[in-house]
């Protein structure tokens, strides 16, 4: 079997080495459908989620955890935000007004407060 290594530092393996393994090594086939799901659900996945699913996945993601109040925040833009999920600023605009009326989020000195992580992290997981 050979191994290469990338520039961005991961080991590359051959297709045809993965599959003679993968045939005599179940464990190993598992492991790699497992990957190749992951990696489809991270890459597709967001194509049949709602806006406010994206949206709320994203501040769980890049929630800062600190010691004292806001436990956790989230400093981005609203535009970065908009780019990062696929929309524009005025939807996420509406959509965090709603998390904030709601009680899930505040924002303060530019940044966005997690107020209830539980209930963010049960409507980022709802089905659409």
């Amino acid at each position: 079997m050979k191994f290469v290594f990338g520039k961005n530092g991961k080991i590359k393996v051959y297709f045809e080495d993965l599959r003679y393994f993968g045939k005599r090594t179940p464990e190993l086939a598992w492991l790699f459908a497992e990957e190749c799901s992951r990696r489809e659900y991270a890459r597709y996945g967001i194509a049949f989620t709602s806006v406010r699913q994206r949206l709320v996945r994203h501040l769980l993601l890049n929630a800062i955890s600190q010691e004292s109040p806001p436990f956790r925040s989230v400093k981005m833009f609203q535009q970065d935000l908009a780019d990062s999920i696929g929309t524009v600023r005025e939807v996420v605009v509406r959509e965090l007004r709603s998390l904030k009326k709601e009680g899930l989020i505040a924002s303060s000195k530019g940044r966005i407060e997690i107020v209830r992580p539980g209930d963010l992290l049960v409507l980022s997981e709802e089905s659409s």
